[in-house]
């Protein structure tokens, strides 16, 4: 594939921080970038570097790589973990947390990574080539990955801002180059709104415009970050206008997907040109046979039926009401018999495709969401009959159910319909403040309520005990 040989030094940083990333044993290569941080000039290799290495960050298993996929999924009423499983994401599927849980710990210690990576490129020392434009381009990525990793914080660690937007629990801010001894405390959630939308801007300002560059964050993938931001701190006019410059004013290589190719897009495992840096796709991870997430961290190694950890499962009753729609073929086969019911593996992430094992790449973020960014929005400022009329006109090209009644139901029903295995259903009950039902194939917390501390990751008790300024989440 074109996109991944221009860019395999990029996966070469990436897979170094992430191999093994399920076990949470990622190689720390901030040593290397202090040895040239201090009091010096960088040039614009160095600066290249130092942002292959964030991709990497941001590629790992333990942050869009593998685990944002997993945790939401498993965090909802989408999947479980088979009783026939192998220790990986046991915490998860219970939403069993405490501060000492090693999930949450490892999505606080990586997203602080990425900012930490994000800084040392933002506040480099590069006054002498402040206005060479390729400088700009890697400092506006930087603050992209900054946003989008105080954002991923923020949706685990911080309450529902549908529960108040006056919350103090929000995160812990980093605006400086990475300091260990910053013992700064938490930030209120509208603080912590303000600095994601003010490092996501900086980066949109900047960021560059090929939009043929898939595994590149790009000024489309800046708008669609603020549009889903704003979206989640409850700025449903903002949504909808960074929704609408998405989908209206994107670059040609943009573009919603043919119903007919959707399929193929996840599956076509013998042609990977379906699936790979396709006009829906607004931002993926790329996967080669030299460079990848490998046999602990790669999607594929769980929800495929032929994965060495096989263990997450699809509840039958949510596959039922998929009959005769277009999307049916993305069920895969039944799981084990130990489950009752049993449940079944899904097909969008592959354990090998025609390049060889673990090379599919990772799909993060896609054109449709911006759709239902904007639905959503739409539906929460009364516009639900216009919400409705779009929503049914995109079902019936998934030969889905119609809908009627609530606007906002019918928008989050549909969009977990046409958004399963892709880490979406989680963060949806969470910034609606719904309840988690499982109904089927659970053992414990089977119920929980928007209220519920299981909602809110805790702060790690290492992290406490190095920081005793961050007050952790009451219950905990």
């Amino acid at each position: 594939m074109r996109f991944k040989n221009i860019y395999k030094y990029v996966l070469a940083f990436g897979v170094l921080a992430s191999v093994g990333s399920c076990t949470e044993d990622n190689l720390d290569l901030l040593p290397k970038i202090d040895e040239v941080y201090e009091g010096k000039v960088f040039s614009l290799d160095e600066l290249q570097q130092m942002l292959n290495n964030s991709y990497g960050s941001i590629s790992s298993g333990s942050a869009y790589g593998a685990d944002a996929i997993v945790f939401g999924e498993l965090m909802s009423d989408n999947a479980f973990l088979s009783i026939q499983h192998d220790g990986y994401y046991v915490s998860v599927n219970q939403m069993n947390f405490t501060d000492a849980s090693s999930d949450a710990g490892t999505a606080w210690s990586q997203n602080y990574r990425i900012i930490r990576d994000a800084n040392l490129i933002i506040h480099s020392d590069t006054e002498l080539l402040a206005t060479d434009p390729a400088i700009m381009e890697i400092r506006a990525q930087a603050h992209m990955m900054k946003g989008l990793a105080y954002f991923t914080l923020a949706q685990y660690f911080s309450p529902s801002p549908a529960l108040g937007m006056d919350s103090p629990y929000g995160i812990v801010l980093k605006p400086n180059a990475w300091d260990p001894e910053d013992l700064a405390q938490r930030s209120s959630l509208k603080d912590t709104y303000a600095e994601i939308v003010k490092e996501l801007e900086l980066g949109l300002a900047n960021a560059p415009d090929n939009s043929e560059q898939k595994i590149r964050l790009t000024k489309t993938v800046a708008k669609f970050l603020l549009a889903k931001v704003h979206l989640h701190f409850g700025n449903n006019e903002k949504a909808i206008a960074f929704a609408n410059e998405v989908i209206n004013n994107s670059p040609a290589e943009y573009d919603f997907i043919d119903p007919a190719d959707l399929v193929d897009y996840f599956t076509a495992s013998k042609n990977v040109e379906f699936q790979e840096g396709k006009p829906e796709t607004i931002w993926e991870i790329p996967q080669t046979d030299v460079h990848n997430l490998q046999v602990n961290g790669h999607p594929g190694v769980f929800f495929a039926n032929n994965g060495q950890h096989r263990s997450i499962m699809y509840r039958p009753s949510f596959k039922d009401t998929f009959v005769g729609d277009i999307r049916f073929p993305i069920f895969g086969v039944l799981g084990s018999e130990m489950d009752i019911p049993r449940g079944l593996f899904i097909r969008k992430w592959q354990r090998a495709n025609s390049e060889g094992p673990f090379t599919q790449n990772i799909k993060v973020f896609r054109m449709t969401e911006a759709k239902f960014i904007k639905w959503e929005a739409m539906a929460k400022m009364g516009q639900g009959s216009t919400v409705l009329t779009e929503l049914n006109e995109f079902a019936m090209t998934r030969n889905s159910n119609t809908y009627s009644g609530d606007a906002l139901t019918a928008v989050l029903e549909e969009k977990r319909r046409e958004f399963f295995g892709e880490g979406h259903r989680y963060h949806d009950l969470k910034r609606n403040a719904l309840a988690i039902v499982k109904e089927t194939n659970c053992t414990a917390n089977c119920n929980i309520e928007a209220t519920d501390k299981l909602f809110v990751f805790p702060i790690p008790f290492g992290e406490r005990q190095k920081n005793p300024e961050i007050e952790q989440y009451p219950g905990y």
